[in-house]
């Protein structure tokens, strides 16, 4: 009785590790589907919740239902991707279509800009910002401005008196018929007051 019951149990172990091996193969197959699956469904441009799909994946305790289900999502990852492929492509399209309506927009708005009067002045004068440009076309004295802006608006000065007191050159530009007539600078040359 014990050489029947030992041969048995010897039966049901090959036997159980035959089965084992494979249910072992179809879970580790499923897993590494699944897995690659939900790797390419996340990185797909549509959402889909990922989280309810594991934890489906994760109750199945049927080793050939597991592998099906498997299938299944890796199936439904492929279509996603032909589908998230395509979404890109059309995107990349508008992108393009976008960038050009924007580059002939720009190309409108300089022309019209260096048609201008200020715009004429920036031609002149790359060096000088849009904003320095409108103000010299609006008369306007700034702090920060610089002589040659000045020559510009009015021409050169009547008198130029530069002066040193042990801190570098230091400049004074008057003009007799403006107001303001007088201008400050240091060596730079920029603006740093006027009355």
């Amino acid at each position: 009785m014990k050489k029947i019951t030992i041969l048995l149990m010897i039966f049901n172990i090959i036997f159980l590790s035959c089965k084992s091996d494979k249910e072992k193969q179809d879970e580790i197959r499923s897993d590494f589907l699944f897995e690659k699956s939900i790797a390419s469904i996340k990185t797909s441009l549509y959402y889909t919740n990922t989280d309810s799909i594991i934890l489906i994946f994760m109750e199945i305790n049927d080793p050939e239902l597991k592998l099906k289900f498997a299938n299944e999502i890796s199936d439904y990852s492929i279509k996603l991707k032909i589908k998230s492929d395509e979404l890109s492509k059309e995107i990349k399209n508008v992108d393009k279509q976008n960038l050009k309506v924007i580059e002939v927009n720009e190309k409108k708005a300089n022309i019209e800009w260096y048609k201008s009067k200020a715009g004429k002045i920036q031609k002149k004068y790359p060096e000088w910002s849009r904003e320095d440009c409108e103000n010299l076309v609006d008369r306007k004295i700034w702090i920060g401005m610089t002589y040659e802006m000045l020559i510009y608006q009015r021409g050169k000065p009547n008198t130029i008196n530069p002066s040193n007191y042990g801190n570098g050159v230091n400049y004074q530009f008057c003009w007799d018929d403006y107001t303001p007539s007088c201008f400050y600078s240091k060596e730079d040359k920029v603006i740093t007051s006027y009355n």
